[in-house]
C-alpha cells in the first residue's frame, strides 16, 4: 500500500504538474513512512524540496521544479 501513496503523491506532484501536496494518515499506510520514503527519493536525485509537519498525521511536500 505504501507504493500506491508514494505513486499517487509522485503522480500529483510531476504529472500533474502541482507545486505541492499534502499527506496525510489512512487506513493502510502512515502519512511519516511515505514522507520517509519520499525525501529519501528527493535527496537521492538531488532534488529541491520541502517537508512541512502541519500535524502529528499530516505533512505538505513542495517540490520546486
Amino acid at each position: 500500500m505504501i507504493l500506491s501513496e508514494i505513486n499517487a503523491a509522485l503522480t500529483y506532484l510531476l504529472n500533474d504538474n502541482n507545486e505541492s501536496i499534502i499527506i496525510t494518515d489512512n487506513d493502510s499506510v502512515y502519512a511519516a513512512d511515505v514522507i520517509f520514503y519520499l525525501s529519501q527519493l528527493f535527496s537521492s536525485l538531488k532534488c529541491d524540496y520541502r517537508v512541512h509537519k502541519i500535524t502529528d498525521q499530516s505533512y505538505e511536500v513542495v517540490l520546486y521544479q
